[in-house]
């Protein structure tokens, strides 16, 4: 019983971690799931943070999950979870709402499931259906919720919006079957720039050789799509600054997130582990959130999930960037 009790004990004090120093540049785990925790998104209230959350039980299915920012992951809840495919998290700018993509499973006689895009309240855990695609429509893993109210998401070989109130896609950036458009699929992550004039998106340079990637700046108001980067190995975007990006960057065998200039093209190295990827910066840009592994290599567990949990960094550094 005592040994029990200790193990108890200890389990407690590690999920509630400690928070009362984020500002001395100290490293924080603060997801302890049973699986992994991938993709934490920061409300732009710096409120909360929002992540998939993988069960044991669920096999297919991935549920979404917030955690109020600086508190314990005992304090952690499920905003959806009802059995389905769930991926690409961002946030309504009043910070009320979640939009993602839902993957329903396969209906009899059907070969393929359905996505479409969805939003829920956080609040009230009331949930609308905003997209309505045609069946066997499949969409990337990755939503991106404007300033002014549009949700970006991809699918075939075209970027579209929808009003976040709902209503018929409108293409944003087309990839291919027009002269000049890039021959290639978009695939996340998609981003807005903090005004909602620019989208950015990576695609991959050779899907079935390499994993290096291009970056791609897409102005909405010119049409105008310029490679800010090429033939990098480079994943899991967000735009928290208006000229910088962060970004998971290998480099020497170590993926790391890095701070992307688009003014300079430089690079500013933000975690120092061997796995971090998945980066969200709060509205203080004093808060670095990303997933970390703590082997060089991805561990994936039993159900086939990269064993990923979210930590917390301060970096005071960012607070300079506009």
């Amino acid at each position: 019983m005592n040994k029990i009790f200790l193990n108890l004990f200890f389990t407690v004090i590690v999920m509630l971690g400690d928070f009362g120093s984020f500002s001395n540049g100290k490293l924080h785990q603060v997801t302890f799931g049973p699986l992994a925790e991938l993709g934490p998104v920061i409300s732009p209230d710096g409120r909360w943070v929002a992540f998939e959350y993988f069960a044991p039980a669920d096999n297919d299915g991935i549920q979404l999950w917030i955690m109020p920012v600086g508190e314990p992951f005992l304090m952690a809840r499920a905003i959806v979870n009802d059995g389905q495919y769930h991926a690409g998290i961002s946030w309504s700018p009043d910070s009320h709402w979640i939009a993602y993509t839902t993957t329903e499973q396969k209906t009899p006689g059907s070969t393929l499931g359905t996505s479409q895009i969805d939003k829920t309240d956080i609040y009230t855990h009331l949930t609308v259906r905003l997209t309505h695609l045609p069946e066997g429509t499949a969409i990337n893993d990755a939503t991106s919720w404007s300033s002014d109210g549009r949700i970006a998401f991809s699918h075939d070989d075209i970027i579209y919006a929808i009003p976040d109130t709902g209503g018929e896609p409108r293409s944003l950036v087309t990839l291919a079957g027009n002269e000049g458009a890039l021959a290639i699929t978009p695939v996340p992550s998609i981003v807005w720039s903090p005004d909602g004039k620019r989208i950015a998106f990576w695609t991959p340079d050779d899907p079935d050789h390499d994993n290096s990637k291009t970056l791609w700046i897409a102005d909405l108001a010119t049409n105008e799509l310029v490679a800010a980067l090429r033939h990098q190995e480079i994943c899991c975007l967000s735009w928290p600054f208006a000229q910088a990006l962060t970004l998971s960057r290998m480099n020497k065998g170590l993926m790391r997130v890095y701070l992307f200039s688009l003014e300079s093209g430089e690079f500013q190295q933000l975690t120092d582990g061997p796995m971090d990827v998945g980066a969200a910066v709060d509205p203080t840009r004093a808060l670095l959130f990303f997933n970390r592994s703590q082997s060089r290599h991805f561990e994936i567990t039993d159900s086939m999930v990269p064993k990923l949990h979210i930590w917390v960094k301060s970096v005071p550094q960012l607070t300079r960037h506009r």
